[in-house]
């Protein structure tokens, strides 16, 4: 049974205006819940990088209404002019892409290899759906007079998160575009200026894009206003639900995207070293902070305690530094509200009982620093089992019965993707066919927004993401008739 590219750039320094007069570093400011100046700081060094101010309602509505105006003639735009668009942003980023990837390592934290992949991801679905909105369903004959053709649904709200925020940003506006729909695009307040960056780069005619800034009661507006035909939400579970249930009671489309809680288990038989290097990727990589990072480690009890050993000793080299800094393979989190919510989890678990193995301590000094950090015997009643952590935290657990293992990723909390490590060909096919995951990874990390569809299964959100797939969300089917 389950049981429980370039030289090396000098790290950067906290600013003496962030000290107090005995070197210790002062309490960082905070993004507000609402409406205000949201000011954003380094999360190596708790230097501010800048600020942005939050949209008002008025703000919000005029927005939505000038994307409102300009939706009729762009959708009448011929497919080949937006894709030339979408190319025209897709050079303009790669133009600017080394400073974009930095702004994303200081706003965000990750490292800056990291940071480069996540921009180059962003261009790449940007010409895949400049090509894939040429190649989108036609019209088809009806009769004489009739035929079917997909329309777009006007205008696209696209609520962003602050985990990998540039790459999610160039997919969504690029699919929402070359299909005809026009974009308010609302950034996060905790990571709104790497966005920012990458949408004024973009030229399209006037008030086809555009872009507010704010916390929850601007998300609000925004998915609540009248003249909004879809909602994309990708975030948290809290604000995912209340977007579908706005987006319900007005009869709107939604797509909506939560964190999964995503899981590797090692099944007997397979060799524990591999399977720590591969567990140890998926839990680390990004410090934690992806949609489809791990933070839970089933393994079978036969391999168990050579697994623990190969991943502790992987945990353990982890170097934790600022993401500038070619040498860090582990970086700061977003701010210290997610170190907050990190830590207190952990400390959590272990009050409850868990083993802590490596880690579990906050660093002194500046920034929002936090080591890779390893429990074991962690009951599946613990938050930290069935909420996203969203930090470099793996929690371990040993199984029996390979079936006891896939419910226990699937059964309540929120489903997300699980890998499934075995060499026994039918317990890999038992977790495709009787286990209702919310997605199988069956060989490696799912990196990036490209052109491949996801269907998310309960908490994780809803309608299809990415590909032509996405491209059929955003767009209706509508008979045409002409006078005979």
């Amino acid at each position: 049974m389950f049981s429980a590219p370039a030289s090396p750039v000098p790290p950067r320094t906290a600013p003496d205006a962030l000290l107090d007069a005995d070197g210790s570093p002062r309490e960082r400011p905070t993004p507000p819940s609402g409406h205000g100046t949201f000011t954003i700081c380094d999360s190596a060094t708790d230097e501010p990088l800048g600020g942005v101010v939050a949209t008002d309602d008025d703000g919000v509505r005029d927005a939505v209404a000038r994307a409102s105006a300009a939706g009729p003639r762009w959708s009448r735009t011929p497919v080949g002019e937006r894709a030339a668009v979408l190319r025209g942003w897709s050079t303009a980023l790669r133009h600017q892409a080394s400073e974009l990837a930095l702004s994303l390592t200081r706003e965000t934290g990750a490292l800056l290899g990291d940071a480069h992949a996540q921009v180059d991801a962003g261009i790449e679905a940007i010409e895949r759906y400049a090509v894939l909105g040429r190649l989108h369903r036609d019209r088809r004959a009806l009769g004489d007079a009739e035929a079917i053709e997909r329309t777009p649904r006007g205008v696209v709200a696209v609520l962003l998160p602050w985990r990998d925020p540039v790459a999610l940003a160039c997919a969504q506006l690029a699919a929402c575009l070359t299909t005809g729909n026009t974009v308010v695009v609302k950034p996060s307040g905790r990571a709104p200026l790497s966005v920012e960056r990458a949408v004024r780069l973009l030229t399209a005619p006037d008030g086809v894009v555009g872009l507010v800034h704010g916390g929850a009661p601007t998300g609000a507006c925004l998915a609540s206003d009248l003249d909004v035909g879809m909602v994309i939400h990708t975030g948290s579970v809290e604000t995912g639900q209340a977007v579908a249930a706005s987006c319900a009671a007005r009869l709107r489309a939604a797509i909506v995207e939560q964190g999964g809680k995503g899981a590797v288990i090692v099944d007997r038989g397979v060799e524990p070293s591999v399977a720590a290097a591969y567990a140890a990727t998926a839990a680390f990589s990004h410090a934690g902070q992806l949609c489809g990072s791990v933070d839970r480690l089933l393994v079978h009890r036969t391999v168990y305690d050579r697994f623990l050993d190969a991943f502790l000793a992987r945990t353990e080299r982890l170097r934790l530094g600022d993401g500038v800094d070619r040498a860090s393979t582990l970086a700061p989190l977003v701010d210290p509200r997610q170190r907050a919510a990190v830590h207190g989890q952990v400390t959590a678990t272990i009050a409850e009982g868990a083993h802590l193995l490596t880690g579990g301590t906050v660093p002194p000094g500046p920034g929002c620093f936090y080591p890779a950090t390893v429990l074991d015997h962690v009951s599946p009643t613990t938050a930290i089992w069935s909420q996203k952590t969203f930090g470099p935290v793996a929690a371990l657990a040993p199984f029996d019965d390979v079936d006891d293992a896939l419910r226990a990723t699937s059964d309540g909390g929120l489903r997300g993707a699980v890998t499934l490590l075995t060499v026994d060909p039918a317990h890999a096919d038992r977790a495709v066919r009787e286990h209702a995951i919310g997605a199988v990874d069956p060989g490696g990390l799912a990196s990036g927004p490209a052109s491949v569809a996801i269907e998310r299964l309960r908490q994780p959100g809803t309608g299809l993401g990415y590909g032509h797939e996405l491209l059929d969300e955003l767009t209706r089917w509508r008979v045409a008739r002409r006078a005979i």
